[in-house]
Parts: C-alpha cells; sequence; structure tokens
C-alpha cells in the first residue's frame, strides 16, 4: 500500500470522503462517518445504503481500530497529525451538494430496491396460500 493511495475502506459508503469518526455496524460490520449515518438514521431513512437492512442509531459503535488506521496513514501521508475535525468544512459547497444528491439517489435507490423485494416476498407468500 502506497501512501498517495487511498485505502477503500478509509472511504465513508455516505459521503465519499475519508472517515474522520468511524462508527461500525454492529451487525453488518460497515463502518460509516459517524454524522453521516446519524444524520441519515435522523432523517427518517433509517436504511444501510449497503444492504438496505434497517439502522437504529444503537446499532453503532466507534471503530476505534479503524480511526486510528487512518490518523497513522494521515500522519504519513500529511507528515503531521490530523485532529477528528480538521477535515470538516473543507469540501466545497458544490461537492457538499453533489454528494447530498448522490447519497439521496442511492437511498431512494436502495429504498426502492427494499421495497420491490418485499413486494415480491408478499406476492410469493400470497402465491402458495
Amino acid at each position: 500500500m502506497t501512501v498517495s493511495t487511498t485505502p477503500a475502506h478509509f472511504i465513508c459508503p455516505l459521503t465519499h470522503a475519508i472517515m474522520s469518526r468511524p462508527v461500525q455496524h454492529r451487525y453488518t460490520e460497515h463502518s460509516f462517518e459517524h454524522d453521516a449515518v446519524m444524520e441519515l438514521i435522523g432523517e427518517g431513512n433509517a436504511l444501510c445504503p449497503l444492504t438496505g437492512e434497517s439502522l437504529t442509531a444503537d446499532d453503532f459503535d466507534d471503530n476505534i481500530e479503524l480511526e486510528r488506521e487512518i490518523r497513522k496513514w494521515n500522519k504519513k501521508r500529511i507528515g503531521r497529525t490530523v485532529s477528528k475535525d480538521s477535515t470538516k468544512g473543507s469540501t466545497s459547497p458544490k461537492v457538499r451538494e453533489r454528494l447530498c444528491k448522490t447519497k439521496a439517489a442511492h437511498v431512494l435507490g436502495m429504498r426502492n430496491k427494499v421495497l420491490q423485494q418485499r413486494e415480491e416476498r408478499l406476492r410469493a407468500l400470497q402465491a402458495v396460500q
């Protein structure tokens, strides 16, 4: 692994940015940026964008090991320790807007996929009866 290449597991699937406070879902073991996943849950979009499973805030624990790994990588990359808050606000408004639209489209796509799967299961159950 070269220092100039960002490891994929450092990137939040919601923000598409390097995580500063990663949290890990207890059951799926997927990691997300804390603020992004809590915002998603708070907005009522409580479906995992990767699996379509229901999410609650209680299902997440701080991913301290990943946070340390990211900070160590950042330190090697830029030659200094990166604080948790040093990357907040560093994204331009246009990029933030694009990320929000991308996130919303992804969440809606996952929700539609989950609803479609539920409808298919319901039809299959009705066919059996």
